[in-house]
Parts: structure tokens; sequence; C-alpha cells
């Protein structure tokens, strides 16, 4: 096997890219079927890892802070919410296969909300 070549730090990732990264980070998972998820953030790109579990890798440095934001309140908040969220499987760290951090969190399934279903802030 040869060793992982590097990427540059603004390459859009696919999927064999997060099977690399989980068999390099996270061997547990590293046989689990990855594929793009149709459901896309504005600072994350999410890829399905079987069924039941999503990687989540920061668009760019500037949103690292966001996915350690979430590493430290989802699991204080979701106690006290009344939607599921995420539970964090993993993170993995920067290598030379992605230049940032990045988590595995459990897939929440059902609708992403739209703007017009929302009753307003509560």
């Amino acid at each position: 096997m040869s060793a992982p070549t590097a990427r540059p730090a603004d390459a859009v990732p696919d999927p064999n890219l997060v099977s690399a990264l989980l068999r390099e980070q996270v061997p547990e998972l590293a046989d689990l079927p990855v594929r793009a998820s149709e459901t896309q953030g504005s600072s994350n790109w999410v890829f399905r890892v079987g069924d039941a579990l999503a990687v989540r890798l920061p668009r760019s440095d500037r949103y690292v802070w966001d996915l350690e934001n979430e590493l430290h309140w989802l699991p204080r908040l979701a106690p006290h919410l009344p939607v599921a969220v995420p539970e964090v499987v993993a993170v993995g760290g920067p290598s030379v296969l992605f230049a940032r951090p990045w988590t595995v969190v459990t897939w929440v399934p059902g609708e992403l909300p739209l703007p017009t279903s929302l009753d307003g802030p509560r």
C-alpha cells in the first residue's frame, strides 16, 4: 500500500478521502460504505457512513471553530432539547489527508425544516 498523498487544503473531499480518513483514524468504521450526503451544510461537507453515521468536514479553516463549538455544546444541550441532535462518535484530527479536524456523528433521520415551517424563534 502506498503512502497517503498530501491534498491541498482547499480540495473538495470525496467518499474515497473519507474512507481513507476512517482507515487512518477510526479503523473500526473503515469497512462501512461511504457516500456523499444529499444534505450539505454551509460550513461542513457531509458524508454518510453506513446508514447510522455521518462524517462532517469543515469547508475551510474559519469553520473549525464551529466544529469545536459543536463538540463542546451538543452533548450538553442534547438532554434539554425537544428534538434529536447528532451524538459525537469520534473526532478525527488534521492529517496529510485532510488538514482540519473532523467528526463522526450519528445520523438524525428526518426532513430539514423549511423556513416557512417554523413558528418563529423560541
